[in-house]
């Protein structure tokens, strides 16, 4: 589908015609064939005809939004909505896809906010370098997805966020506090990804960048050599610092790990890390 969507763009066609075979293609589907192929069609589109997507998916989802309304009904997971909601969903794709904020909103202000509405919302304010509204869109769906499964990106992405806000500190503590919740290697690694330069049995990581940067300059290669070699040394660090805490933590036959196991583990392999904030900390 990519394929020809390109070609029909190189050929010099026209994009109301390309736009129009695509919808055509995804009302007449029965098989699923064309199941999500918004996504892919937007991304081989060009300017052109994106701008004859996003109109001609704008226009259907005003003539469902205005059916669904006059026929007086509320309930928007109902059959009598599949449109309007196939509708929305095309029009979301297009307007994420486009970093089209407004674009966006305007279909949650006629449908319902979900977590995963506040995840798009959240991509694209960081897209336009708006980490700060980007933060408070992730925890707005924070609280409405509760423990479900968005909150995982969720939860990812408002660590890396805090992390550009130069909280580092709270991203800690956030990665900390999603691997109490559900401990297992990945929620580790995680959290060891963000930990502070120097923490745990890893360390000497600033140490050995330092030495990069006082290196010897005098053969060109010499620098970039002992640079790769050290990242090579931090990178199996890192492993066996990993697989270290997954035998001791998670390994065969031992019990789940209890909150004060868990607190003392902590303290030994991330003492950078203890306790969360410097506010935490201090009290």
């Amino acid at each position: 589908m990519a394929s020809w969507v390109r070609a029909q763009g190189k050929a010099k066609a026209d994009p109301g015609d390309t736009v129009a075979r695509l919808f055509a293609w995804m009302d007449s589907d029965r098989s699923g064939l064309f199941f999500g192929v918004e996504r892919t069609a937007v991304q081989a589109l060009d300017r052109r005809g994106r701008a004859a997507f996003a109109g001609a998916a704008r226009s259907r989802f005003q003539r469902e939004l205005e059916a669904f309304r006059a026929r007086g009904t509320k309930d928007l997971l109902g059959p009598d909505s599949s449109g309007l909601r196939r509708a929305a969903g095309v029009l979301k794709t297009i307007s994420r896809a486009g970093r089209d904020r407004e674009g966006y909103l305007s279909v949650v202000e006629a449908m319902e906010l979900a977590p995963e509405d506040c995840e798009a919302l959240a991509e694209v304010s960081r897209a336009l370098r708006r980490p700060q509204e980007a933060l408070s869109w992730v925890e707005r769906g924070l609280k409405l997805s509760g423990d479900g499964l968005t909150s995982h990106d969720l939860t990812t992405l408002r660590m890396d966020l805090l992390k550009r806000l130069g909280r580092g500190d709270e991203a800690v503590a956030c990665a900390w506090e999603a691997y109490v919740k559900g401990p297992s290697p990945y929620a580790f690694g995680e959290l060891l990804r963000r930990a502070p330069e120097g923490s745990g049995r890893g360390g000497g990581r600033r140490r050995s960048r330092r030495r990069i940067a006082s290196g010897s300059r005098t053969r060109s290669g010499s620098t970039s050599r002992r640079r790769r070699q050290s990242l090579r040394s931090r990178h199996h660090r890192k492993q066996g610092f990993l697989e270290a805490f997954e035998r001791e933590v998670h390994g065969e036959g031992r019990p789940p790990p209890t909150p004060r196991f868990l607190e003392r583990a902590r303290r030994k392999w991330l003492p950078g890390a203890a306790g969360g904030t410097p506010a935490a900390r201090r009290g």
